[in-house]
């Protein structure tokens, strides 16, 4: 006879394969596998949200974010938890996206979670380069030019990029051109 028998097996089981079914679930919630959510350098995003056809998945990382996904028709959003070393964002630090955005009608730029209700940056506000370039720096204390206020009380944030009337961008076609975000210094 085994060490382990019939109701044994039987727990071990459930908990091995609830555990890894936690596990999976958990990353492809958080964007961890490709054709659910899609990479573009540092940024990833959800080519199913806001789709008719949206998976389980896709529904369950907006709700668990406490948001709901624009349709697919409208924009495409893209995110990064990362700067462009691919360390995680920690707001005790001072920060740069800077970049082309691909063309689109409109846009919006934020922090999550915000500072302050309504703080972003728009394309109605924003000040390019004459290049066309944008820079915004991100950090607790004011900048010159774009600036996103990060919140206090937390040490992570997240970045979001909200390009609207876009063509949509990175929902299954070529990976657009995206500006990078990279730290500058750390408190």
């Amino acid at each position: 006879m085994s060490a382990l028998e019939g109701p044994a097996k039987l727990a071990l089981a459930l908990l091995i394969g609830g555990g890894l079914g936690l596990l999976t679930a958990t990353r492809a919630i958080d964007g961890g596998f490709s054709g659910i959510s899609s990479v573009h350098g540092q940024w990833v995003t959800w080519p199913a949200a806001g789709r008719k056809d949206e998976d389980p998945y896709t529904r369950a990382h907006f709700v668990l974010d406490g948001r709901l996904p624009v349709s697919a028709f409208e924009a495409a959003e893209f995110e990064t938890g990362a700067d462009s070393a691919g360390a995680t964002l920690d707001a005790d630090c001072a920060y740069t996206l800077e970049g082309r955005l691909p063309p689109s009608r409109w846009w919006s730029l934020w922090v999550s979670p915000a500072a302050a209700p309504g703080d972003g940056v728009t394309s109605q506000a924003a000040v390019l380069a004459a290049d066309g370039a944008l820079r915004v720096a991100l950090s607790r204390a004011p900048q010159p030019g774009n600036w996103l206020r990060l919140p206090d009380g937390v040490d992570r944030f997240r970045v979001y990029l909200r390009l609207y009337a876009s063509g949509a961008p990175g929902r299954g076609g070529a990976a657009p051109a995206l500006p990078v975000l990279r730290l500058e210094h750390c408190l």
